[in-house]
């Protein structure tokens, strides 16, 4: 197994082990003493009470009442019997537990920190390390199983559903339920401890099930764990003190200094990373760093959550998707199958990172915050308004732009409300437009129409022209552009594509632009990734806007971006300054607008996307993009497909396919039969979009799975044997499509041929995960 087949969180550093009350260390105490007794489990809350008591109780005996004095009394003379880690213990319950009973707060208290600072002189508690998550992954992706396959199974159970060694030893095989993609896991109930279930899912479930299938049939005992040597489960089951000492057998494997001292530490490992991995129990990281808190803390948060009515109205926020909605999860899961198992050629497809996930899914997406950072509508937008303030910051730093000529608006929902909202800035209504004609690779919202129908809003509410490419070499007409922009004098020009393989020429369109005194809008939607990198020409030398969606080839959230100058525009005859005025239009366009509450959780994806764009990974995959790019356009060439411009510069390809005899419509199908994803798209000359001639295809999502200009050779040969299938088809269906889609569904022959290159096409994408989306 690859390092990119397991993704394990980080986990908590190391911490005191101790094994009694009085031994917890105290930065640990000084931060678990401010939450509220009630919050916490029954053996610590006694721990609270007895420690409360025997300070009361002391007092009454010294017939004394409560003072700075008396404390430091008290502890003085506990510090004759007491380890310096019982006196900052004793220090963190009492000043908890005396504001609450007494109403008094020994934080104001200035004389009792130095007298524990002093006593803690010289003083180190004892140490037993954790291992870390990188570790952990370390020993699961490189140990082999011949050895080690019992040990990385009881470290996926404990990971998974933070498992002691007294649980690890009563699961029984029929408390395993195999789903076939997933094990479902059960604890058993034992007291005083309730039951409780997890899943174990992908690379987990693979590692699981290999145990699995080698248990030896005839085996008296129903426990599941059974004792491992040279590839061969054997009958005798695992003792606990087997499980106790995995830490250290984990640690000798990776040849760590001491691994003794990992001992006895199976539970807070594994918890710890669960934990961190987002656990149900969503107070389990901070409690787990004192044993005396971790040992009550699961059996517990059950009864603590019950009686706050946790399981009565709120009952249902508490279940995974899997519990609450089986039949959505069954339909997820199969989503992931297909992506996982096919060929992702859509060009503005990509699969993003784990980071940017977490970001979508995390509490920021129950915020509302209406306006701009500082100016809301509502309150309690602290945190949010730096967040978006740091997408922005972080967005003019991945294009290298100046914040004092450039500022950007990161609250678009996508890219389309995007664009939209730039010619609502930017026009009044049915204001002049040109952007690139749709069937010549210009996108729907750049105003385009038919002879019949407005079918872009764009084109309802603005006049639009388009202009074209020249149909015999499918590059833009620039001047066709400059000719009909002085007839029709248009207030923007659009400077973007959806299907075009070639770089645009910006400076050209910023020549026709300052002709017509129109303002040049550039959307890069598609080449942003690119632009970033540094491999193509970038927009903003020669854009007065500049729009971008965030999932394309910058593989980030579903969302959009607008960049608008600031400063001069122009200078007059005379000297004078004419300023940019458009940061408020556009971001007045944005809300009120044309939206509501922008989305805080998509916003902060953009900000750790924006991020990841300064990496020098983030240009290696680019640079790989372009390279997997003009090899698949290379291999289509050679096999005698004809692309549009004759080759490409970018990401993307289109592919003619009115020589081969097919239309877009059958390849797209025959194509997503044969588990290789693509979309039908107009070619120059096409004379309805209903109709195309051609497929798009582009490399991103491909390049982020790993695949190279080698594969992009076996790629080719999917898709133009996939592409002579169709051929076989339409001999027998006809030109009608309808016909065509009856014969792939019904003719035997055909079916069994596309059942075969099916499976050549699936087992070939197998060999590639998609980074971040293992365990997600």
């Amino acid at each position: 197994m690859s390092d990119k087949n397991i993704i394990i969180p980080d986990i908590l550093p190391e911490t005191a082990e101790t094994d009694s009350d009085d031994q917890l260390t105290p930065p640990e105490m000084a931060q678990i003493a401010k939450n509220t007794i009630e919050d916490l489990p029954s053996k610590s809350k006694e721990k609270y009470t007895n420690t409360y008591n025997k300070f009361i109780q002391w007092t009454i005996d010294k017939k004394t009442f409560i003072s700075e004095s008396t404390i430091l009394t008290y502890l003085t003379e506990l510090s004759k019997i007491h380890k310096p880690s019982t006196l900052w213990s004793t220090y963190s319950t009492l000043k908890t537990t005396l504001n609450i009973n007494n109403n008094i707060n020994i934080n104001k208290y200035n004389r009792l920190i130095p007298f524990l600072k002093r006593q803690s002189q010289g003083y180190t508690p004892k140490k037993s390390k954790v291992l870390t998550s990188e570790q952990i992954q370390k020993f699961l992706n490189e140990a082999d199983d011949q050895n080690y396959l019992l040990i990385k199974v009881a470290m996926i159970f404990g990971i998974c559903g933070a498992s002691r060694r007294e649980d690890l030893i009563k699961i029984k095989v029929n408390d395993i339920e195999d789903k076939e993609t997933i094990l479902l896991v059960k604890i058993p109930t034992t007291k005083p401890y309730k039951p409780r279930s997890f899943i174990i899912t992908d690379e987990f479930y693979t590692i699981s099930k290999k145990y699995i299938n080698l248990r030896p049939k005839n085996v008296e005992t129903s426990r599941f764990f059974l004792n491992y040597q040279n590839g061969k489960c054997i009958k005798k089951p695992v003792g606990i003190n087997k499980f106790g000492k995995i830490p250290t057998i984990i640690a000798s494997y990776l040849q760590l200094a001491n691994p003794h001292s990992y001992t006895g530490t199976f539970r807070r490992t594994s918890a710890t990373l669960l934990g961190d991995s987002g656990a149900d129990i969503t107070t389990l990281k901070r409690r787990w760093k004192s044993n005396t808190v971790a040992e009550g803390y699961i059996e517990d948060s059950i009864s603590i959550n019950d009686k706050n009515n946790y399981f009565g109205m709120a009952a249902i926020l508490r279940k995974n998707i899997w519990e609450s909605d089986p039949e959505l999860f069954e339909l997820m899961k199969k989503e992931k199958k297909r992506q996982e198992s096919g060929l992702e050629l859509i060009a503005s497809e990509n699969f993003t990172s784990l980071s940017v996930l977490q970001c979508l899914s995390s509490c920021l997406h129950n915020k509302y915050s209406e306006g701009l950072p500082g100016q809301r509508y509502y309150g309690g937008n602290e945190f949010i308004d730096e967040i978006e303030l740091l997408a922005q910051k972080r967005a003019l730093e991945a294009f290298n732009l100046d914040p004092e000529l450039w500022g950007c608006n990161v609250q678009p929902y996508s890219g389309s409300p995007a664009n939209f909202a730039v010619y609502t800035g930017l026009l009044e209504p049915h204001g002049r437009i040109m952007g690139l004609d749709l069937p010549d690779g210009g996108h729907l919202t750049h105003g385009f129409f038919t002879a019949t129908k407005k079918i872009s809003a764009t084109s309802i509410f603005f006049e639009s022209m388009p202009y074209k490419v020249d149909p015999t070499t499918g590059l833009i007409d620039y001047d066709g552009l400059a000719k009909q922009a002085r007839l029709f004098k248009p207030k923007v020009i659009i400077a973007g594509v959806s299907c075009y393989s070639r770089c645009l020429d910006y400076k050209r369109f910023r020549e026709i632009a300052d002709e017509n005194n129109a303002y040049l809008f550039s959307d890069m939607a598609h080449v942003s990734g690119l632009v970033a990198a540094g491999l193509i020409p970038s927009p903003f030398e020669f854009s007065d806007v500049v729009s971008t969606t965030t999932h394309k080839t910058l593989r980030g959230p579903r969302a959009g971006v607008i960049f608008f100058r600031k400063g001069v525009r122009s200078v007059t005859k005379d000297g004078k300054n004419i300023m940019y005025d458009i940061e408020s239009r556009i971001n007045q366009a944005v809300f009120p607008g044309l939206q509501g509450g922008p989305h805080n959780h998509a916003i902060a994806a953009i900000a750790t996307t924006m991020k990841q764009v300064k990496t020098p990974e983030f240009l290696e995959y680019q640079k790989q993009v372009v390279l997997n790019a003009k090899r698949l356009c290379a291999g289509l060439q050679e096999r005698g497909y004809n692309i549009s411009s004759n080759g490409t510069d970018v990401h993307m390809l289109l592919v003619d396919l009115r020589s081969a005899g097919v239309t877009g419509s059958k390849a797209e199908k025959i194509l997503e039969d044969i588990s290789v994803a693509c979309n039908k798209n107009t070619v120059p000359g096409d004379k309805s979009a209903l109709n195309p001639s051609g497929i798009r295809l582009g490399t991103p999502a491909l390049t982020t799975r790993g695949l190279v200009e080698k594969d992009m050779d076996k790629v080719v040969d999917f898709i133009d044997r996939g592409l002579q299938l169709s051929k076989e088809v339409s001999a027998i269906s006809g030109p009608k499509l309808v016909d065509y889609k009856r014969v792939l569904n019904t003719d035997e022959n055909i079916k069994a041929k596309v059942a075969a290159l099916r499976e050549e096409v699936e087992t070939f994408s197998r060999q590639f995960s998609i980074p971040g989306h293992e365990t997600y």
